[in-house]
């Protein structure tokens, strides 16, 4: 993202208004307007522990935090 110079914002956001647009987000060190936004609700992956997954893991075989929780 920062290669597209994406502004990124490190805050703790506490509401979030997405019926209109742009989106509006309230965090405890300010507001915020965007116009995508992407919700990541989950802090890691759940592997299933295979060697195969292991050996596959970057070609092809990849996890998702979110699917997971």
């Amino acid at each position: 993202a920062e290669r597209f110079e994406t502004e990124i914002v490190f805050d703790h956001i506490i509401k979030v208004d997405v019926y209109k647009r742009p989106f509006t987000l309230t965090g405890d060190q300010g507001t915020y307007t965007c116009d995508a936004l992407i919700i990541a609700t989950c802090a890691s992956a759940k592997y299933l522990g295979l060697e195969s997954v292991t050996n596959f893991q970057g070609r092809g075989v990849s996890e998702c935090a979110t699917c997971d929780c």
